[in-house]
Parts: structure tokens; sequence; C-alpha cells
């Protein structure tokens, strides 16, 4: 709830700050990997009266299709080998620099 929001993240509390669409919430957080982006569509939508729901990309022709497409990415071929690295750069030897 808001009130929460408020309390305990900040108080002036302004809900242009927050990302409009799951694309702005990439370019905001690009290490941020919620879990509930690969099997849960109502993290999209929003829980406040007063937000929006995100705007999908594009490229995603629903919500459920957003879930699916990143459900698909993570478990690639592509992810598996590279996974690696950015478990090294966020929480690795590559963190130190």
């Amino acid at each position: 709830p808001e009130r929460v929001l408020r309390r305990v993240v900040r108080t002036a509390f302004r809900p242009q700050e927050f990302p409009e669409s799951a694309e702005a919430l990439y370019d905001s957080s690009t290490d941020e990997c919620l879990p509930q982006l690969y099997f849960d569509s109502s993290i999209l939508r929003s829980i406040h009266p007063n937000f929006p729901d995100l705007l999908l990309p594009t490229w995603a022709s629903s919500d459920l299709d957003f879930i699916l497409k990143h459900r698909r990415l993570l478990e690639s071929e592509h992810v598996s080998r590279h996974l690696h690295r950015w478990v090294d750069l966020f929480f690795g030897y590559a963190l130190a620099g």
C-alpha cells in the first residue's frame, strides 16, 4: 500500500519517479532480475489505485506473451552458456573490478 511506501521507501512519494513501462524498469535497474517476471503476469499490474499498470514493450502482445518470452530467454542455451559471467559480475571476482 502507498502508506507503507511512504513510511519505508520515501516520505515524499511521487508516482512519476517509478517506471511507467517494463522497458523503463529495465533501463533504470539493469541488474534486477525479479523472479515474478518469469512466471507471474500480475507483477505487471499495479496494486495501487493511483498507479497505472506497467506498459508492455512493443514486442509483447499481452501479459502472458511477455512472461512466456522472458521464460524462454531465461531457459535458452545462450543464457545457460553465459550466466556465470553475470554471477561473477554481480557476486564474484568481477565485482571488485
